[in-house]
């Protein structure tokens, strides 16, 4: 492990923790003891002078070098096992395994398992670890908890798909592909059927298999085929909320497909989107990097205006005529969007764009509804800044959950990456958050726990074509004094409930997310994305201009800084509402509608 992680084999261990680790050394050598309880691991710890403070750490900083394996999950450490040799789990999961597959035999049962490893050879396996070993086979996504007694193990199931697939009509489904350049990674499919069992999804065993299974949601009542071949993984997804499903199950692939890094640092992967076009000869539709979902209200478009479409997946341009009379808009929204503000700048500048009709409440909390631009909003302003603040994750949520907007909108002020490239009041569009909340610090070094989490790629698609359409400078509307014309900044934007204010913390930060280039930061962010998430808005998005650098925010020019950067943001938002095409329509139209 450390091998694969060089900053690890500089790490400075304390002298009473390298005397641990050696006496762990020991115990790996005595195969009569391939695991101790915690109470014989504090034991071990108190004689060598570690104190209680120390022993979290040391016990991860163990399992990362492999000396010993510390499961942190709540169920894992209900069995009081640390687990010094590893080839006590790796007997174990084989033996289960390989039995399961001889006898042809899916689920195996904790009685099955003692059977199993009664009389192993090798190790002893305690009924009671019997269940510990099943958990472990869920942790290392080799299997799913059937009931509470028994696991299902996918991986052994027959390779030829099931003859009794439901139908997903070409015209009624989304689909996607994710490629990658040589042959994919092993048991990728048995990991989506893991992982998606947690959400309760596998409802039909005789719809898995092991190159691929039917999940069926009930959170978006729809449906999804998720098949495996030997360089791709294809999804198509029917039902009510179809583009709120099928950008889960992206996200649940981009991570299993990051966590191979590691181990496969030369895989490479593109993900294939039908992209919607109204030529008829343009074969150029493949949207590499931002991949943009064909949406249910642009399936109507197509069918209304007879519109044809090139499935870029299945290579040929198709009707969407045919299946005019099944196509059904179930959702019923208040208002298509929802913006927010966190700061009284904001709310000022928020405020002469919009044009209010009246407020409602949701648990105490005041919405308020009204025009901006070409659209009808609520818009939510909470009383202060931060992830961790009430306003920022119950309130927002419950506001979310009544009004169920298609998209959220999140506009203000943050702070800038680059003082010599960017200017007060720029206006930076996010493409993505970098949480840096959650991570652990280890002698200076911080390792982040959090992948980066995309934004909506309908709604940021609709703000980028406006950038790339000739705007990526924006001429700042209002009178202030200087350089009127801000730029329009796409990127990465880094969030934590961090007040920043000190040049060398920002320095870290974006030192330690170069490889995603971060173009700014601020604190509410990943509040919004978590409850966006949760109540299933796939469409949400970052607007926010820049008031500072991050520190020096002492400085006599911080208030009017700040009304520049609300102003700037707002005023940007709201030009982009007021757009309307040659043909009348808005730029959201097909997203709302």
């Amino acid at each position: 492990m450390v091998q694969n992680n060089p900053s690890w084999s500089n790490q400075v261990i304390s002298e009473e923790a390298y005397l641990v680790k050696n006496h762990m050394h020991k115990l790996f050598g005595n195969k009569e003891t391939p695991h101790i309880s915690f109470e014989e691991f504090f034991k071990i710890a108190e004689e060598n002078a570690v104190s209680k403070d120390q022993i979290g750490g040391m016990l991860e900083d163990l399992h990362t070098l492999g000396v010993c394996f510390w499961y942190k999950r709540n169920e894992l450490t209900n069995f009081n096992t640390l687990v010094i040799n590893p080839d006590w789990i790796i007997n174990a999961i084989y033996r289960i395994i390989n039995t399961a597959f001889k006898q042809n035999k899916h689920m195996i049962t904790i009685s099955d398992g003692t059977k199993i490893l009664e009389n192993d050879e090798q190790y002893d396996y305690p009924y009671d670890k019997i269940r510990f070993v099943f958990h472990l086979m869920r942790e290392y996504e080799l299997a799913f908890f059937k009931t509470d007694d028994s696991i299902f193990i996918p991986g052994i199931l027959p390779i030829d798909e099931p003859d009794n697939l439901p139908d997903f009509p070409i015209n009624d489904r989304l689909k996607m592909r994710f490629d990658v350049e040589k042959v994919l990674p092993p048991n990728i499919c048995t990991r989506i059927v893991v992982h998606r069992s947690e959400h309760g999804e596998i409802v039909d065993e005789n719809l898995l298999w092991r190159k691929g299974v039917v999940l069926e949601s009930k959170k978006y009542n729809a449906t999804a085929l998720v098949v495996e071949t030997e360089k791709s993984i294809t999804i198509s997804v029917k039902g009510e909320k179809k583009s709120q499903f099928l950008a889960d199950l992206r996200e649940t692939l981009r991570n299993i497909f990051d966590s191979y890094k590691t181990l496969y640092p030369d895989l490479k992967y593109e993900v294939l989107e039908p992209v919607h076009s109204k030529a008829t000869t343009n074969r150029d539709l493949t949207v590499r990097e931002e991949p943009l979902l064909l949406s249910e209200i642009q399936i109507k478009e197509y069918i209304e205006k007879n519109l044809r479409y090139y499935d870029f997946v299945n290579g040929r341009f198709i009707s969407l005529n045919k299946t005019g009379e099944h196509y059904q808009i179930s959702l019923k929204r208040k208002f298509p969007f929802l913006f927010i503000t966190a700061n009284e700048n904001e709310k000022n500048a928020f405020e002469t764009k919009f044009v209010r009709r009246d407020v409602n409440f949701v648990k105490g909390a005041q919405y308020a509804y009204g025009d901006f631009g070409n659209y009808t909003v609520a818009w939510f302003h909470m009383l202060s800044q931060g992830v961790s603040n009430p306003d920022a994750t119950i309130l927002c949520g419950d506001i979310i959950e009544e009004i169920s907007p298609v998209a959220v909108i999140m506009v203000g002020i943050a702070f800038g990456a680059n003082e010599s490239t960017q200017k007060i009041g720029d206006v930076l569009v996010s493409k993505s958050i970098l949480n840096y909340d959650s991570r652990k610090e280890r002698e200076g070094v911080s390792q982040y726990k959090e992948n980066p989490k995309e934004v909506g790629f309908q709604l940021f698609n609709a703000f980028s074509s406006f950038s790339s359409s000739g705007h990526l400078v924006w001429n700042y509307p209002s009178g202030v004094e200087g350089n009127k014309r801000f730029r329009i900044i796409e990127g990465a934007i880094l969030t934590g409930s961090v007040l920043i204010d000190d040049y060398n913390f920002r320095k870290k930060l974006l030192t330690d997310f170069q490889d995603h280039n971060p173009i700014g930061g601020e604190m509410e962010s990943y509040g919004i994305y978590a409850q966006c998430r949760s109540k299933g808005v796939a469409e949400w998005i970052i607007v926010k201009a820049i008031c500072d650098w991050g520190y020096n925010k002492q400085n006599p020019e911080k208030d009017k800084w700040q009304k520049i950067a609300a102003d700037s943001a707002v005023s940007y938002c709201h030009s982009i509402f007021s757009l309307r095409g040659g043909d009348g329509r808005g730029i959201f139209d097909d997203l709302i509608n």
